[in-house]
């Protein structure tokens, strides 16, 4: 019996963010139920597979072919005359609809569709999205009579593989994210301004950091924005801005951070701009691997994996923010700082790449049951 096939849309994989990292988790657990893998991206790509790998910490053995296309269309026809069986779409604001024996539609974002989507959307068996947040209004937005699922990203095998030591957590506050203006702002300039705020007000005492890092997605605007940091940030010898860091450096800021700060969306309102909120947020969830206390903006996804006091806090003010980090502050290196650590830490069983591998099998046998697939 011929081995059963699946192929992987992504058309951002250059800018190797968490669409792009979530990507290639599904590569590795489809192949680890016995596809055969390929990607595909609907233009020319300007990152080879093993360039991809390297970013998230992936074996070269790894090696899955990626065909490059002009266009969906172009696409489209490919997996018609291939007879792929199964096709994931993981491009956001990708509507094309599914030609192969199964279809997965990867969710990232909660996003408006056209009505002419709503069609090609009811050709994916599952619609699997990486958060209840982005479930939420995908059904709002898409439809109610959709198979609508909650698949999260798994945290990095990378990040897994690090044993957590308390004894190396420092006064130091992580904020991770892609420095970008447009569209998905991380949010970076209002964590430097409140944490230069809160050194000034004694909420933190000087001897705590606070240490910004990301890739930087390169356009005129994000440059400035970048820049707009900097010089918020002064001279300041507690405020560090370190851009386009590898893996293994970022591994070493979680093992020395204490609580990871989380920004996106923060003072919009419930129900306002629900595409600007983080809809995961996979560098708070990484963190659980490294036990740095996630305390997060209240509108997004991981509100829904953070038990408030246990493994995480979530603020929805500034005065809440203040009240969170004074408490972390003042409670670094004591056996209460020691039990949140290990709260967090506990709570990275939840999001491993087998816990992931086993909910995406789930999609697949329903789709079997279905006939979808032999």
């Amino acid at each position: 019996m011929a081995q059963q096939t699946a192929l992987i849309y992504n058309n951002f994989f250059e800018t190797r963010g968490g669409g792009e990292r979530s990507s290639l988790d599904l590569a590795l657990a489809l192949e680890a139920l016995g596809f055969d893998v390929a990607l595909a991206s609907a233009q020319t790509c300007s990152v080879s597979v093993q360039e991809l790998n390297q970013s998230f910490g992936i074996s070269e053995e790894h090696q899955w072919p990626l065909y490059e296309f002009s266009s969906e269309t172009e696409l489209e026809e490919f997996i018609a005359g291939e007879r792929f069986d199964v096709f994931v779409n993981h491009t956001s604001c990708s509507f094309m609809p599914n030609r192969a024996s199964c279809g997965i539609y990867m969710a990232m974002f909660p996003l408006v569709s056209p009505p002419a989507a709503k069609t090609a959307l009811r050709t994916y068996d599952a619609i699997a999205c990486n958060s209840p947040f982005t479930k939420n209004y995908v059904l709002r937005r898409w439809g109610r009579d959709l198979n609508v699922v909650v698949i999260p990203p798994p945290v990095s095998k990378v990040h897994q593989a690090k044993k957590p030591e308390f004894e190396q957590k420092e006064a130091l506050i992580l904020n991770v994210g892609r420095f970008n203006v447009f569209g998905h702002n991380k949010c970076q300039l209002e964590a430097v301004r409140t944490f230069s705020q809160f050194v000034e007000d004694g909420v933190v005492d000087p001897s705590w950091k606070l240490l910004v890092a990301g890739h930087v997605n390169e356009s005129p605007e994000t440059n400035d924005y970048v820049q707009q940091c900097r010089d918020a940030a002064g001279a300041a010898a507690n405020i560090e801005i370190r851009t386009n860091i590898s893996l293994g450096e970022l591994c070493l800021c979680y093992q020395r951070a204490s609580v990871v700060w989380q920004f996106t969306g923060i003072g919009l309102l419930f129900g306002e701009k629900p595409g600007n909120c983080e809809h995961l947020g996979l560098a708070a969830l990484d963190g659980f691997a490294y036990g740095a206390i996630p305390v997060v903006y209240h509108r997004g996804g991981m509100t829904y994996f953070i038990k408030h006091g246990f493994n995480g806090y979530c603020f929805g003010s500034a005065e809440e923010l203040a009240q969170i980090t004074r408490l972390l502050a003042h409670s670094f290196g004591t056996e209460f700082h020691r039990k949140l650590f290990d709260y967090t830490c506990e709570s990275v069983q939840y999001f491993t790449f087998d816990v992931f591998k086993s909910k995406i099998a789930k999609v697949l046998e329903h789709a079997s049951n279905l006939g979808r697939l032999q």
